[in-house]
């Protein structure tokens, strides 16, 4: 959206603001005395920027107008076609010169039989462009052919639109002059940068690292003085005018040097508040900045109100007489009399006197590479400042040091007397504590005998508890129903007859062994020795059985505790076939009858259950 506003929106506006001039086409030929002049050079717009060369120069006369006001800016990504006549004045060779915020400039130079086209693009290979420390400049031969020229130029972000002439000798004086003063002005600033590095690794303060933020965005931003840092750009993508960043970086850590570098956290904590929050507010305009490329936002004078708050503080700790505050105060002094000589150069200066506009770059330079030397002083002053601070702190270290030493003696004065008190009261309490063990060990004998004597009793209460159980069964004729409350399913039958079966302890019936592990089958025992598996109904009543083990426990209980029982209501009540029903309890019976009577007369229905029919044959042969 606003690339929109400010992209082809804007360049209609132009369009209609450019309409109602009189005359088209050049009348006057340019000079090196008439660059930035309206009247010498005419405009075409392209906002979609779907023309090319060949498009733009068979335009009609009337597609082009002159431009109204020198002052003109751009609009982003739209394509502004300059057409223009050179007359050389000097005969001397010349050099045509743009904005240095132009990423891509195209110049179209007649020729013979055509045109001969340069292009200045910092996208392009380093040393591929004519000038690689400068702004975007193209080279003209003395003898300027006759015909139009074009200019081709496109920005991304909002600049003055126009370009100056100069004879090539000035033009390299200039280019030397400046040249000379950035790389002076980068030697000093490189010397202080390792000055502030040795400080910084040796002792490791957050302030050093501030100032050291403070040098490398000063650095930058001289370096873009002349163009030296152009080709970095394209690696980004973004609207953004190169000199922002660099401010911007100048004025946070600046901001965060004064507030560490005085302490204020520590003295001023209100200050210590304000400068924090400007830094902030100064991250977030500049982000702001970048997102909206609005033209309000990227000015310097921003960071020329950021400093006041850190230029108060430093007034406040000089009342205070803080001695590392007065340098500190004086090199703030500086930079803002350098901020203001800058900003009101860029103000006031005509933009026809471009080459003297940028000579006031060397009071910049000049106030900065003093001001960076005053605040490498401050460093100094706070190297000494920490050290004096570094020196009290040992020497109360060592006096506290002393103090806990003194008092270390007099408590091992006190541990000698107590530990004598204590080996005293060690051995009273040592007989003390035997004459008690001995009395827990004989209360632990009577317990572990009662233990003993409960377990015995709680063994003859479960016993008991069995009896009565099965006291229970055999008082009562119970119904199917209320023999479920008591076997509700098979598995519950099965632990039954387990319990029973192995009551006194498990014995393998193939070798004798009398260890086991559980079995794969519900409630079967494995022997350990030989890995016989048996099921709780092997070599039972219910071996063999082929339906519920619940239904045949019943079965048996039924044929027991009735006499003369009807096959088929039982069959009805348990739900099985008549015929099944009939078969096991005829199996029951012949069990029954092949017991000796008198042993019979002794067992409950359940002793039926483990009847060996075997030996139960050669018992009833026996009574026989």
């Amino acid at each position: 959206m606003n690339q929109f506003l400010h992209g082809p929106l804007f360049a209609f506006m132009l369009l209609l603001m450019i309409g109602p001039v009189a005359g088209t086409g050049v009348t006057n030929p340019i000079t090196e005395k008439d660059a930035m002049t309206p009247g010498h050079y005419d405009l075409y717009v392209d906002s979609t920027g779907g023309a090319g060369f060949g498009d733009v120069a068979r335009l009609p006369e009337g597609a082009f107008r002159q431009l109204p006001d020198k002052r003109k800016m751009t609009a982003p990504g739209v394509h502004y076609w300059l057409r223009f006549k050179i007359k050389n004045l000097s005969g001397n060779a010349l050099v045509l010169e743009t904005p240095r915020e132009y990423r891509t400039a195209e110049l179209y130079v007649p020729a013979a039989g055509g045109y001969r086209k340069t292009v200045f693009d910092i996208y392009r290979p380093w040393g591929e462009n004519e000038y690689i420390f400068n702004n975007p400049s193209f080279a003209l031969p003395g003898v300027i052919p006759d015909g139009y020229f074009y200019l081709h130029l496109r920005s991304d972000i909002r600049v003055g639109l126009g370009f100056w002439l100069f004879e090539g000798k000035l033009a390299h004086n200039k280019a030397v002059k400046k040249l000379t003063q950035v790389f002076l002005v980068s030697g000093v600033l490189l010397l202080a940068i390792i000055y502030t590095l040795v400080f910084l690794v040796r002792l490791r303060d957050r302030a050093f690292f501030y100032y050291l933020l403070y040098l490398v965005s000063l650095l930058a931003f001289t370096l873009t003085q002349v163009g030296a840092t152009l080709p970095l750009l394209k690696h980004f993508t973004f609207n953004f005018y190169f000199i922002t960043i660099p401010y911007a970086g100048m004025t946070v850590s600046l901001l965060l040097y004064v507030d560490q570098s005085l302490l204020l956290k520590r003295h001023l904590p209100g200050f210590h508040k304000l400068l924090l929050g400007v830094a902030a507010l100064r991250v977030l305009v500049l982000l702001a900045a970048i997102a909206s490329d609005l033209m309000v936002l990227h000015g310097t004078y921003i960071d020329y109100f950021c400093l006041f708050p850190a230029y108060l503080a430093a007034l406040v700790c000089v009342r205070k007489r803080f001695s590392h505050a007065r340098l500190l105060f004086i090199s703030l002094t500086i930079l803002l009399v350098a901020y203001t000589i800058r900003t009101v150069f860029k103000a006031y200066i005509p933009v026809s006197l471009f080459e003297h506009n940028q000579d006031n770059e060397i009071f910049f330079y000049l106030f900065s590479v003093l001001e960076v030397i005053l605040l490498s002083f401050t460093l100094t002053e706070r190297y000494l400042f920490l050290r004096k601070e570094k020196e009290q702190s040992q020497r109360e270290i060592i006096q506290y040091q002393q103090q806990m030493l003194e008092e270390s003696r007099e408590k091992e004065r006190l541990k000698e007397t107590l530990n004598q008190e204590l080996e005293t009261l060690v051995d009273q309490r040592t007989a003390e504590l035997q004459q008690a063990s001995e009395q827990l060990r004989q209360q632990a004998q009577v317990i572990t005998e009662m233990n003993k004597m409960l377990q015995e009793d709680n063994g003859k209460l479960s016993q008991q508890l069995v009896l009565v159980n099965k006291a229970r069964l055999l008082e009562h004729n119970m119904s199917y129903e209320a023999f479920s409350h008591l076997f509700p399913d098979d598995d519950r039958c099965l632990d039954f007859v387990a319990g029973l079966k192995w009551q006194t302890g498990f014995t393998c019936r193939k070798c004798g062994y009398k260890k086991f592990y559980e079995g794969t089958r519900p409630h079967s025992r494995q022997c350990k020795l030989c890995r016989y598996s048996e099921s709780p109904t092997a070599n039972t009543l219910f071996e063999n059985v082929k339906f519920s083990l619940q239904k045949a426990l019943y079965i048996l209980y039924y044929a027991y505790t009735t006499p003369g029982p009807n096959i088929h209501k039982l069959s009805q009540e348990i739900e099985i076939r008549e015929g099944t029903c009939h078969s096991f309890h005829k199996k029951i019976e012949q069990k029954l009858q092949q017991i000796k009577p008198s042993l019979r007369a002794t067992m409950n229905w359940t002793q039926f259950i483990l009847v060996n029919p075997g030996k139960a044959q050669r018992t009833g042969a026996d009574e026989n």
